[in-house]
This record gives structure tokens, sequence and C-alpha cells, in this order.
């Protein structure tokens, strides 16, 4: 089982909708940084709507610096965990292949190279719960399976409910 981190949102979005750092929402920031690159396998960012949790994926995403790449995607009924993982392999301008432990065995030299450069790969999803539990399914095992090597890979960080952290241990 992964290890699993939880923050709670609580940045604002102004009504412009321009993202801006103040002291909570920047000490937040640093949280989930510390917690992605010291060894939470799984992010939870969990909070009522308009706490603030896609406001901190957003600056999470502008200010990740050099030792966090963000592949960020949003959830939906239409998620779909195999072109998520496409999709990071055109990242790398590499063709996919059809099956999805095929594109999972060329991710990891990827990811590897990443790694080697302190450079750490994280998906960050908004809005998960809204994707299907077998994706939900598929997404954390994934992961299992690209950190099953001597070393993480590729962190996932799910912004969603306070009551979405349910679902996690039945997955």
């Amino acid at each position: 089982s992964a290890p699993v981190g939880r923050l709670h949102g609580a940045a604002a979005d102004p009504a412009g909708g321009e993202l801006f750092m103040d002291g909570i929402a920047g000490a937040q920031l640093d949280d989930i940084k510390q917690a992605l690159i010291s060894g939470d396998d799984l992010l939870l960012i969990l909070g009522p709507e308009g706490s603030g949790k896609t406001t901190l994926l957003n600056q999470l995403g502008a200010n990740s610096g050099q030792r966090i790449q963000c592949f960020s995607v949003r959830g939906s009924d239409r998620f779909s965990t195999t072109n998520l993982f496409a999709g990071m392999l055109e990242a790398f301008k590499k063709e996919p292949p059809q099956d999805l432990k095929l594109m999972l065995d060329e991710l990891i030299p990827c990811l590897q190279s990443m790694a080697d450069h302190n450079t750490l790969g994280t998906v960050v999803l908004d809005d998960a719960e809204n994707i299907p539990e077998s994706e939900l399914t598929k997404l954390l095992s994934g992961m299992l399976y690209l950190n099953s090597s001597d070393e993480t890979l590729l962190r996932v960080t799910l912004a969603a409910p306070t009551e979405f952290e349910e679902r996690i241990p039945e997955l």
C-alpha cells in the first residue's frame, strides 16, 4: 500500500480569476511540495467546494520549480487513465503503445531520466471525485506499478471534497 498524505485547501481565488499568493496559500503550497518530495506517493488535497483546492493545484503547476514536473488533468466521467499515460509519453516525444502495461513500461525510463536529474513527476488531478471508480483504480495501480522499482518515479495528487477520502481504502 502506498503512503498517503492529506492537506486541506484554504487558498482564495479572487473574482477576476487571477491567482495570487497570500501567506496561507504560500505555506500550503510549500507543504504540498515538501510532501511530494519527501515521499508521499499519493497526496490528497481535500476540502469543500470553493475552499481553494483548484487554485492551490494551479499554483503548484505554476510554481513547482525544478524539483517537480506536474502532469495536470481534470477529473470527469470521461477521464481515461490510458489517455493520461499516453499523453505523458507524448510529452516525452514517445509514440504510446495501445496496451496500458506497455505504456507504463515505456514511461519508466522517461520518469527515471527525470529522477536522475532530481525532478519528480507528479500527476495533479483536480475534481478527482468525478472519475469513475474503475479509472481511479487503474490510475493508482499504474502509480504502484511505476513505483515498484527501487525508487518512486511518479506521485499522484488528487483534489476532491473531504468525503472523497472514504473511497481510497476501497481501492
